[in-house]
């Protein structure tokens, strides 16, 4: 009685794990299938792409599908699959073949240079005059911002601003003064007055997220 048991239970235990293998075997060819389907379905939108007018209609038609193909291809990892690529791309174009990076504080001695040349360029050169035609009550994005714990007024306030570095007004916002021209990142977003001297400020420069539009920052300053 127990052979005939034995033996079911195997034929029943080889059947199940052929059954397993087939779904096995028939998922991976489908998921072949449709990415050799995908991929050949972009290259030929590409080929149409190239073969007409980039400013037509036409061509922002297939763009879009080209968008919504990858979309519908890579789901949510479209957006979160890679998300520090750009940090690491910045990082590899300022490494050389050999390792080597650029030294310490090289953008400080670039700006200098370049306000150098900028210099002796003005000797030679006759300048054009220029006059502001506005706006003139626009502002850009401030980030920070901290008021001068030794004007008892209270009335002079320093704004960090995401592409503008830092500016500082006497007289509540009547009018302002740009105070970090010797910045090589004119990305502030965080500003700091040091509770044991309000002389002293720090900034924090540079906005990033991993994003395209990010702006680089240099570190952070210390006002002497």
């Amino acid at each position: 009685m127990k052979k005939p048991v034995l033996v079911l239970a195997l034929s029943v235990f080889v059947l199940s794990t052929g059954i397993y293998l087939f779904n096995i075997k028939k998922n991976k060819s489908a998921t072949s299938n449709h990415t050799y389907s995908y991929e050949n379905t972009l290259k030929f939108l590409h080929q149409q792409l190239e073969s007409i007018n980039p400013a037509s209609s036409e061509a922002s038609r297939i763009k879009n599908i080209i968008i919504k193909a990858r979309q519908k291809h890579y789901g949510r990892r479209m957006q979160t699959e890679n998300p520090d690529a750009f940090i690491r791309a910045l990082a590899e174009i300022k490494t050389g073949p050999d390792g080597r990076k650029y030294p310490p504080n090289y953008r400080q001695i670039e700006l200098k240079k370049a306000r150098l040349f900028k210099t002796r360029m003005a000797m030679r050169i006759k300048s054009l005059p220029w006059n502001s035609r506005g706006p003139g009550n626009v502002s850009g994005r401030g980030r920070s911002i901290v008021i001068d714990p030794a004007d008892p007024s209270g009335n002079t306030w320093f704004v960090a601003t995401v592409g503008g570095g830092i500016w500082k007004t006497p007289n509540a916002g009547n009018d302002w003064e740009f105070i970090t021209p010797e910045f090589s990142s004119i990305s502030t977003t965080a500003i700091a007055i040091a509770p044991s001297n309000p002389d002293v400020i720090y900034a924090g420069t540079g906005m990033g997220y991993g994003r395209v539009i990010d702006l680089e920052g240099s570190g952070i300053w210390k006002s002497p």
